[in-house]
């Protein structure tokens, strides 16, 4: 048998023992110990933790960067890509949602959207983001002059701006509007002097005209 026999096992751990207590130790001691070293020994080694995804990860900041610094950042509405014209000039990188796409139903304006020399990323807008538009514009007053499309466009802006340069510098509600102050109004007494202080310098200036005509 590979395996040692209980009397052997109980020999070789009582050597190690003092002579006067040998006889001492329980014969289930002695083996238990023996078998718990033995497996211990032959035990598999732990498999190693997975490693994080660092690679994917890496690869999302890189993107995020190269995106932050490749310029101006442009969100099209339907107006944009039915008036055509050189779009492309406008910016870097472009995005727009499912509902303009779904304006564009002209034929013309189909060609210029399927020909575009850049990549439209079409992209869902944040509820969140949405919520805060909304909000706005029933402070500014626009609310219903707002399609829903408009209102998502506008949503998707903000949600964008806020993705790569933070909100910090937005106001989250409108400034109040400036009430241009009012005119003093003269005094009776003195609004009546200027005009017939106006009179009579007319008077002078016809008179005045009438000598040299002759």
């Amino acid at each position: 048998s590979p395996f040692p026999s209980v009397q052997q096992t109980e020999a070789q751990s009582c050597k190690s023992w003092p002579a006067e207590h040998r006889r001492e130790v329980p014969r289930h001691i002695l083996t238990m110990a023996s078998w718990a070293a033995k497996l211990k020994a032959n035990a598999p080694a732990p498999a190693p933790a997975p490693a994080p995804d660092i690679d994917a990860e890496n690869a999302e900041k890189e993107k995020e960067r190269l995106i932050k610094e490749k310029g101006r950042k442009v969100v099209l509405d339907s107006g944009a890509i039915i008036k055509g014209g050189r779009i492309e000039r406008l910016g870097n990188k472009f995005w727009t949602i499912q509902e303009v796409l779904g304006e564009v139903r002209d034929s013309n304006a189909r060609m210029v959207l399927d020909t575009l020399p850049f990549e439209l990323e079409v992209i869902s807008v944040d509820p969140e983001a949405l919520a805060f538009v909304t909000k706005f514009s029933k402070l500014t007053g626009d609310f219903q002059r707002l399609s829903n499309v408009d209102l998502k466009v506008m949503a998707l802006t903000y949600q964008l701006e806020k993705r790569f340069n933070g909100v910090e510098h937005l106001n989250d509600k409108p400034r109040p509007a400036k009430v241009p102050r009012p005119q003093e109004e003269k005094p009776a007494e003195e609004e009546g002097e200027n005009k017939e202080e106006g009179a009579q310098q007319a008077a002078e200036e016809e008179g005045g005209r009438e000598g040299e005509d002759v």
